[in-house]
């Protein structure tokens, strides 16, 4: 079944669909594995209602892929922690670039050989990262994320 997202909605609201068998209009499984990340783009987002900031991260891929994630900085009290989680996104973007995005687990173990293994903000860069990462592999497979990492939990 290939449908576009406003379909897969309109189907998973009405029961007539299970997730993990959808692909998404336009997607083509030989391309798996083959595309390369161009860019990590961490951006950092001036905040509302007392929160200081919100740092994101954006990883495009060579063949047009988009994944996004958070970091999240831990408090809304200090401005300085989001700015730290977005320097240090863009230490570990670095690693990435002319990677495979699907080597998740190698990017994982990149980012815990270091000294900064104790840093909870290195670990909130780390995770926003992670969670781009597994964007861009449900785009890839077509397969949301839930369904990727073993299904839906209660």
């Amino acid at each position: 079944m290939t449908v576009d997202r406003r379909q897969f909605l309109r189907l998973a609201s009405a029961g007539s669909v299970t997730v993990p068998n959808v692909v998404w209009a336009g997607q083509d499984s030989s391309r798996v594995g083959k595309s390369r990340i161009r860019t990590v783009e961490p951006i950092l987002i001036r905040g509302a209602r007392n929160y200081h900031a919100w740092t994101l991260v954006r990883i495009r891929t060579d063949d047009g892929l988009v994944g996004i994630g958070e970091g999240f900085s831990f408090g809304w009290d200090n401005i300085e922690r989001p700015r730290k989680i977005h320097s240090y996104m863009k230490q570990l973007g670095e690693r990435l670039v002319n990677k495979n995005p699907l080597q998740i687990q190698a990017f994982v173990e990149s980012a815990r050989s270091t000294d900064r293994v104790t840093d909870k903000l290195w670990w909130a860069a780390a995770a926003g990262i992670e969670i781009a990462l597994w964007d861009i592999a449900g785009k890839t497979t077509g397969q949301p994320i839930y369904a990727m990492l073993g299904g839906t939990l209660r």
